[in-house]
């Protein structure tokens, strides 16, 4: 388990792959770049592209957005037909910040 800084709750390494492709998603506002606020981590969720990008099986990848989403770290809503979309809650943004390592962390 991974807790960082004043973070209240526990991401798994694995979680905390997924935050990070979330958050660094190039369908999201942010394109890529670190985001911000949240209005910027908003991305459809393709599991398996999520998947090929932290190298982990689809079927664990699955299991981890479910376990996010049981922690309301994130939120999955229908889009159309063929997407779904997942977004960050304010808990989950502030999980992913403290565990994103590519963020410079202040004291």
């Amino acid at each position: 388990m991974i807790n960082k800084g004043n973070s209240m709750t526990n991401v798994t390494k694995l979680e905390a792959k997924v935050l990070n492709a979330i958050a660094y998603a190039e369908m999201s506002t942010a394109n890529g770049r670190t985001p911000q606020t949240i209005d910027e981590t908003g991305t459809y969720l393709w599991v398996d592209e999520i998947a090929g990008e932290i190298d982990e099986t689809i079927p664990r990848t699955k299991g981890a957005i479910g376990s996010l989403t049981a922690k309301k770290l994130i939120t999955v809503r229908f889009w159309d037909k063929n997407d779904n979309v997942v977004d960050f809650t304010a808990a989950g943004f502030a999980a992913w910040q403290a565990v994103d390592e590519r963020l410079e962390k202040t004291i």
